[in-house]
C-alpha cells in the first residue's frame, strides 16, 4: 500500500516513454537502466496519514477480503481486527481535512505531531508488532493492529503529539539477564584472583 516506487524489467512494459502511465496506476519515472524501468506508484499511501473512518472485521480472512475489495478506499478508512472502545460519529470528514507530520524517525522512537478536524485514527504505515508502545500528549495509549499488517492511535479531534517507542518485554529481560550473567562472571574473577594472592 505504501510502496512508492516499483523496479521492472523493460519486457514487462514494453516501449513505454518516460511519463507514461502503465498498468493502470503506474508512471514511468525512470528509464535510464538498459534492463530495467522504475515506475512510480501514484496512489502509494504516506508513511503515516489520518483517518476517520473505520471498518471492523474480526476474521482475518474477511479483513483481507474487505482490503482487497474494490471499494475500499485505502486512503480513507481502516480495518481493525477489534472494536475500538470509542464511538464515532454518523458522518464523516475526507482524510484530507486533518493533517499528520512526521517530526522525528528513529528506530526505537517516532513522534508525530497530528491535527484532527474530527474523532479518527492516525495510522503508521509500518508492521504491527507487540514491542511498541505509544504515547498520546505523555499518556499511554492503545495500538490497534490496522490493515491486517499497520499500526493505528485512536485520536480525538484536535491537535496531538504522538510518540511510538519501542520497548519490549523480552528485550528487557534479555538485558538483565545478560548484566546479571556478566557482574557474575567479573565477580567470579576477582573472587579467584584475590584466593591465589592469599
Amino acid at each position: 500500500m505504501n510502496v512508492k516506487y516499483v523496479n521492472l524489467g523493460k519486457d514487462d512494459i514494453g516501449d513505454s516513454p518516460l511519463g507514461s502511465i502503465v498498468m493502470g496506476k503506474y508512471i514511468v519515472a525512470s528509464t535510464d537502466s538498459p534492463n530495467t524501468v522504475i515506475l512510480q506508484n501514484t496512489s502509494y499511501l504516506p508513511r503515516a496519514y489520518p483517518v476517520h473512518q473505520v471498518i471492523v472485521e474480526k476474521n482475518k480472512y474477511l479483513a483481507l477480503n474487505t482490503l482487497d475489495h474494490p471499494q475500499f478506499r485505502a486512503r480513507e478508512m481502516i480495518v481493525l481486527e477489534e472494536e475500538p472502545s470509542q464511538t464515532f460519529p454518523s458522518s464523516f470528514l475526507p482524510s484530507s481535512a486533518s493533517k499528520v507530520n512526521i517530526s522525528g524517525y528513529y528506530n526505537d522512537e517516532i513522534t508525530i505531531q497530528a491535527e484532527m478536524a474530527q474523532d479518527g485514527f492516525l495510522v503508521l504505515s509500518e508492521k504491527y508488532y507487540p514491542g511498541w508502545k505509544a504515547y498520546v500528549d505523555g499518556k499511554s495509549e492503545k495500538i490497534y493492529k490496522a490493515n491486517y499488517i499497520m499500526r493505528a492511535v485512536y485520536l480525538p479531534k484536535g491537535n496531538h503529539t504522538v510518540k511510538f517507542v519501542f520497548d519490549p518485554w523480552p528485550y528487557k529481560v534479555g538485558l538483565w539477564v545478560s548484566s546479571a550473567t556478566f557482574l557474575f562472571l567479573i565477580g567470579t574473577v576477582v573472587w579467584r584472583i584475590r584466593r591465589k594472592s592469599d
